[in-house]
């Protein structure tokens, strides 16, 4: 059931930005905007949970309370557009 319902929210997701692609645009070139920034995303937190490793357990669970709180205040913003 939770496999079928992330599915589903995968499928708006992807339709949602869909919507979002610019006239005269190609769909592939769009998609593949999409596909290197999640590529790039996935390697800084790779990098992120390599790093935490190194710094400790303790100084870790600090760093992602603070790095979770520092995008949480950059998303509020986002909530007035």
């Amino acid at each position: 059931m939770a496999a079928a319902l992330a599915g589903l929210f995968a499928v708006a997701h992807g339709l949602a930005h869909g919507a979002e692609l610019p006239l005269g645009v190609t769909p592939f070139a769009f998609a593949d905007g999409f596909v290197a920034a999640s590529a790039a995303l996935h390697a800084l937190g790779f990098a992120a949970a390599k790093a935490s490793e190194r710094i400790g357990e303790n100084h870790a669970r600090g760093a992602a309370r603070a790095s979770g709180g520092a995008l949480v205040t950059a998303g509020i913003p986002l909530l007035a557009l």
